[in-house]
């Protein structure tokens, strides 16, 4: 229950315009699309990188006309931690998930033809290195 309310909260104080994500760059590499046959929608997701103990996702959705479809996140066990509405062709979200609370997460795009869904493994991957360096004399 705590990290749904907390991931609501994260997500629900997220626009799609963000200042503080200046430092991020995407990555290319962590585009990805999915479209199903007949499933009448699109899911892209962009890695915009990570700030802090967050990763900031963007996910664009796209859809053949301007009727209701819905955008879902789920956690690894089904539960939701955030559903909107969506009436427009083209949608662009921006959400911010912590990585150490959440290692798996789902997102789904449901249109009247169908649903799009795309599945994340959520990895934090921390390198150590040592430098030995000459001090002079």
């Amino acid at each position: 229950m705590k990290k749904t309310i907390s991931i609501l909260a994260i997500i629900a104080a997220i626009t799609t315009a963000m200042p503080n994500v200046v430092n991020a760059t995407p990555n290319k590499a962590d585009k990805v699309k999915l479209s199903e046959p007949n499933a009448g929608g699109t899911i892209e997701v962009t890695n915009l990188g990570d700030q802090g103990d967050f990763l900031y996702l963007q996910i664009d959705l796209q859809q053949a006309n301007n009727s209701l479809a819905i955008l879902r996140i789920l956690d690894a066990g089904g539960e939701g931690l955030h559903s909107q509405a969506v009436y427009t062709k083209s949608f662009r979200r921006v959400v911010k998930v912590a990585p150490d609370e959440f290692n798996f997460i789902e997102i789904q795009y449901a249109t009247a033809e169908g649903t799009v869904r795309k599945k994340f493994d959520l990895n934090t991957v921390v390198y150590k290195s040592t430098k030995l360096i000459e001090i002079g004399e």
